[in-house]
């Protein structure tokens, strides 16, 4: 009726191939709807992809399939689904493997930690081979590690477009998982949106600056960590000062903190003192709590005098001084 709104509806994935996996599990079908047309013509190339249901379809779709997949289990079902698989991480991986691939697309379970590595490592190869490739970078509205990465990742590498997809992947209010009472890691109910980045990688494209080095300092490699790992040193209770999450330049600054299973992976005092030795050039003294998801860094810290106010931090020399 003219001038009454008729209530939203999301169509369903055009994809046929019965899917193996579930969202969340998995990206929504309806992102190989999005794929399809965008890799006719070209090898899509999809990073990590468990059962392989978005592959699937866009194979069945008349396009030409390769899929990385670092689990060998996974491996071996895809391989029976007819798909072409190659089984290794993908950053074992170079031109021999990839150098083919027009168009790639990933939805990784950890957006902080591989976005942005697989991101410049493609596009690395893509200007040493001087071919021109598409990336796709799924982002769910629901994830806030995805969420928390898009607009950092778009803005650093000038992200062509940012498309939402719209989804609906059927079920009930009550179940099966996830649903709006049964939630599964963070996700609630079958519906929602998708964000996909879309980055033109080839000799044209600009890497620069890693969002590591841009915002907290860090390096790749600063100083390699010696044969033995690095020189031991006491463990204490308590922590040098206080700190932000997240702040702090490691060749500007005198202090910062860094979120555990964030960008850089750490998740034990062994992770947060090779962060301090090998990446954050001003790093002397660590202070880590698994229970507070914190490894601060400081160029200084009284070890006699350590702070003991807020629980479960333990401290710890690291630096130069020790070799």
């Amino acid at each position: 009726m003219r001038g009454r709104r008729q209530p939203y509806k999301v169509g369903p994935s055009r994809c046929t191939v019965p899917p193996v996996d579930t969202y969340p599990v998995r990206s929504p079908l309806s992102v190989s709807d999005f794929l399809i047309p965008r890799a006719r013509g070209k090898l899509f190339c999809e990073i990590g992809t468990r059962n392989g249901d978005i592959a699937a379809c866009v194979k069945d779709a008349g396009v030409d399939v390769l899929v990385v997949e670092i689990d060998a289990e996974y491996c071996a079902k895809m391989r029976a689904r007819g798909l072409r698989v190659v089984c290794r991480g993908v950053e074992k991986l170079g031109e021999a493997e990839l150098g083919e691939c027009g168009t790639f697309f990933w939805w990784p379970m950890m957006a902080p930690s591989q976005n942005e590595p697989w991101l410049r490592q493609l596009a690395t190869m893509q200007a040493r081979i001087g071919r021109n490739a598409t990336v796709y970078v799924a982002h769910d509205t629901a994830n806030p590690y995805d969420m928390g990465m898009l607009p950092r990742l778009a803005k650093q590498y000038a992200a062509t477009s940012i498309d939402r997809i719209f989804f609906d992947e059927g079920g009930s209010l009550d179940g099966p998982a996830p649903s709006y009472t049964h939630d599964f890691v963070g996700r609630l109910g079958h519906w929602g949106v998708f964000h996909m980045a879309r980055f033109d990688v080839g000799p044209r494209f600009v890497v620069g600056k890693s969002l590591l080095e841009e915002e907290i300092g860090a390096v790749e490699i600063y100083r390699p960590r010696p044969p033995g790992g690095v020189p031991s040193a006491p463990v204490r209770d308590g922590f040098c000062e206080t700190t932000t999450n997240n702040a702090g330049h490691c060749a500007r600054d005198q202090k910062g903190s860094v979120t555990l299973g964030g960008p850089l992976g750490i998740k034990t005092l062994d992770d947060c003192v090779n962060f301090c030795y090998e990446r954050c050039r001003n790093c002397r003294v660590v202070s880590f709590s698994r229970k507070e998801n914190d490894c601060s860094w400081f160029a200084s810290c009284r070890m006699n005098a350590l702070r003991t106010d807020v629980g479960g931090f333990v401290s710890r020399r690291v630096g130069p001084h020790e070799l």
